[in-house]
């Protein structure tokens, strides 16, 4: 397996984090979240107690974009241990290049 792009891998799971959450968003926003919270907890043999609050732009911007800030930095991070495992596990040398990069 090759060396994994850390931006490229952290682009795609932050897009993944911040879509998932966009769903959820929509759902708030056609009234569907609670039904959908619902069945997930009856699913799981749990009794509801909490309750979706109505839909507000701003909030829902924020948890998108947090959502997808996350999943880069977490993407980017797994990307960087794998490639460092990935090397050592090949015996490549990955010592750092200048000074900056011996700390990271």
């Amino acid at each position: 397996m090759e060396k994994l792009s850390t931006t490229t891998t952290g682009l795609v799971i932050g897009a993944m984090m911040g879509g998932i959450h966009l769903l959820w968003s929509l759902l708030v926003a056609a009234g569907w979240g609670q039904p959908v919270l619902n069945f997930f907890f009856w699913m799981y043999f749990i009794k509801p107690i909490d309750l979706t609050v109505p839909f507000e732009s701003a909030r829902a911007l924020t948890l998108v974009s947090i959502s997808s800030i996350i999943g880069f930095v977490l993407g980017s991070l797994a990307a960087r241990l794998w490639n460092r495992i990935r090397a050592q596990m090949l015996g490549i040398d990955v010592r750092p290049v200048h000074r900056v990069t011996k700390v990271l």
